[in-house]
């Protein structure tokens, strides 16, 4: 299973930040418009990624609940049809929450070269 490094933070200077870490990673960020819709699962987290251009993701991780970096084991899933698993999972499971990025919630992957 693929492992990442999660990071999340308040950010005061979001242009100072986006520059810092683009001079890190040698490389520009992307801004990645998703909505994100979880579901009640017993262990880990299942998510619905819509990229809202018709493709999506089904996203599995599990990694700890902390405010510290904390490595994430996941699996993903291509869908064409995102907004079709989001009304079936319902039916087995509940859905716990729904969210979007916007100005409140940037997402944000700078890929290192």
């Amino acid at each position: 299973m693929p492992t990442n490094v999660e990071i999340k933070a308040r950010v005061q200077d979001l242009a100072l930040l986006i520059s810092r870490v683009e001079q890190l990673s040698g490389s520009p960020g992307s801004l990645i418009l998703q909505t994100d819709t979880f579901f009640r699962v017993p262990h880990g987290r299942l998510k619905v990624r819509d990229f809202r251009d018709g493709h999506g993701q089904l996203v599995f991780y599990d990694r700890p609940n902390s405010t510290a970096p904390k490595l994430s084991h996941f699996t993903i899933s291509p869908t064409d049809d995102p907004r079709g698993l989001v009304v079936t999972p319902p039916s087995w499971t509940g859905r716990a929450a729904c969210c979007g990025s916007g100005p409140e919630g940037l997402g944000w992957r700078l890929w290192a070269s």
